[in-house]
């Protein structure tokens, strides 16, 4: 569950009372809740002090949980490495 959603909910919030809080559409909640839309740096501030939570325990939570590979490249064709 995203983590905007998992707080609305612990907190017992609808959809609605949280878009008249941080002032944006109902709509616009319920994307940030599914990921397919990103706030602005503006309204991730204004989330974390309507939640009480940093930047990082709502927006950056799940790039802590994850394993992240090692990436590996290769340099062109011709050229070193360096």
């Amino acid at each position: 569950m995203n983590k905007l959603k998992e707080l609305r909910l612990a907190r017992k919030l609808s959809v609605k009372e949280v878009a008249k809080q941080l002032n944006i559409s109902p709509s616009m909640v319920y994307e940030l809740e599914r990921g397919t839309r990103n706030p602005s740096f503006k309204l991730a501030k204004r989330i974390c002090e309507f939640y009480n939570c940093s930047l990082d325990e709502i927006f950056l939570n799940h790039i802590n949980t994850k394993r992240v590979g090692t990436m590996h490249t290769t340099p062109p064709e011709g050229r070193e490495a360096g």
